[in-house]
């Protein structure tokens, strides 16, 4: 099957692309921040990542309401980037880093190229942002990204800034015995939906970029690759809370610890540095397994 792209409306309201093979299918949500928001099995229906059903459906009720707010006053989860911040806000010298960066929050522009999407999206604070190039393979379940991050200005400071991934996965992905690695170490097989687990922090470093999530009971994964040259942590979270019914978590990797922010950075020195006219490349790829 050939790749077939298509854009659309989304939940009634918010537009989007589509892409597909004959294994998976792709949404992304240029509106909100190029989103992925969902990575489908076209063979089982199977969601490989978390989607919050509660806050969809208060979604589209505002949406028929017609009481909607911002498409970011909505929380998915999904998988966004991070960028220029990840972690505790700050604001440097009039600049302002927003929780996890606020390149998730704006809209990007697009463009569709024959089986390629091109998507960009610019910082509301400062002079930085991402070009994205982004394509789903005709004979495979695989993504590939690749970013340019950028600073637009001619003259000026450099700036300091940090970028990662934050997809979300929960059950059934998620479920009891589902086998989370990195590289080819076994960090965590997950326990059952009513035992409490609460972890977040940095994994031991490791130089294989590879993060995989295999649930055997489905006899089915996900995949993510990624420059661990570029992206030195991984993030390790997982919120499984029965009094609640949260079962989810996700494995981040990320150019910056996970504690502090822009802030803390700096002060440990893993703060990236863009000159102005400046841009850096990096390139990951999500597998369905």
């Amino acid at each position: 099957m050939t790749i077939q792209i298509r854009e659309t409306t989304w939940l009634n309201h918010l537009q989007a692309i589509i892409l597909e093979n004959e294994y998976i299918e792709v949404v992304v949500l240029p509106g909100r921040g190029a989103e992925i928001h969902r990575i489908r099995n076209k063979q089982t229906g199977l969601d490989y990542l978390y989607l919050k059903q509660g806050e969809i459906q208060n979604f589209e009720a505002d949406v028929l309401n017609e009481t909607v707010r911002a498409p970011e006053d909505y929380f998915f989860c999904g998988f966004y980037t991070m960028f220029p911040n990840a972690a505790t806000p700050a604001d440097l010298d009039g600049a302002k880093y927003e929780f996890h960066g606020d390149v998730r929050h704006v809209a990007w522009e697009y463009q569709i190229d024959g089986d390629t999407i091109h998507l960009t999206g610019h910082s509301r604070n400062m002079p930085l942002g991402i070009r994205r190039v982004l394509k789903l393979d005709s004979d495979s379940p695989r993504i590939t990204v690749t970013d340019e991050i950028f600073n637009s200005l001619d003259t000026g400071e450099r700036i300091p800034f940090i970028y990662g991934l934050h997809p979300y996965h929960g059950y059934p992905l998620f479920d009891e015995g589902t086998v989370i690695k990195i590289g080819d170490k076994i960090i965590q097989t997950l326990p059952d939906r009513t035992e409490k687990l609460v972890d977040l922090g940095d994994a031991a470093q490791d130089s294989s970029g590879l993060i995989e999530i295999f649930n055997p009971k489905l006899d089915t994964g996900i995949q993510f690759k990624f420059d661990p040259t570029f992206m030195k942590y991984i993030w390790v979270w997982f919120h499984f809370n029965p009094e609640i019914n949260e079962y989810v978590g996700s494995l981040l990797p990320c150019t910056n610890t996970w504690g502090g922010g822009i802030e803390k950075a700096l002060e440990i020195d893993t703060a990236l540095w863009l000159e102005p006219g400046q841009s850096m490349t990096t390139s990951w790829a999500i597998e369905v397994i």
